[in-house]
C-alpha cells in the first residue's frame, strides 16, 4: 500500500511546474530527498521475505515439505517486488527531465 501511495505522491509531484534550483544545498536542485525511495522500501521486502523465509524453512526442516513446492510462490514473490519497485519509480525520469532544464 505504501508504495502506491509513493507511486501517486510522485507522479503528482511530477505534474507540477517545479522551480527547481540548482544551487540547493543537496546538490540535486531540492529533489535529493527522492533518491532514496527505493531503500524506502527495501525493509519491507526484507521484512517479508525474512516471514516467508521462515514459513518455508519450518515447513521444510520440520514438516517434510519439498522445497520444490514452493517455487512458484517464490518467483511471484521476487516478480511482484520488482513490478511494484518499478512502478514506485516510474514518475523519475519526467523529474529529471525537468532537473536537466533547470541546470541548463
Amino acid at each position: 500500500m505504501g508504495s502506491v501511495i509513493w507511486a501517486i505522491f510522485l507522479r503528482r509531484v511530477a505534474g507540477l511546474d517545479l522551480a527547481i534550483v540548482p544551487e540547493h544545498p543537496d546538490g540535486a536542485g531540492g529533489l535529493d530527498f527522492l533518491s532514496v525511495s527505493p531503500q524506502a522500501f527495501s525493509i519491507f521486502v526484507f521484512a517479508l521475505a525474512s516471514v516467508l523465509a521462515g514459513a518455508w524453512g519450518n515447513a521444510f526442516l520440520h514438516e517434510g515439505v519439498n522445497p520444490a513446492v514452493h517455487r512458484n510462490a517464490f518467483v511471484a514473490f521476487v516478480v511482484l517486488n520488482v513490478v511494484i519497485l518499478v512502478a514506485a519509480v516510474v514518475p523519475l525520469p519526467k523529474l529529471l527531465g525537468q532537473l536537466a532544464k533547470a541546470l541548463l
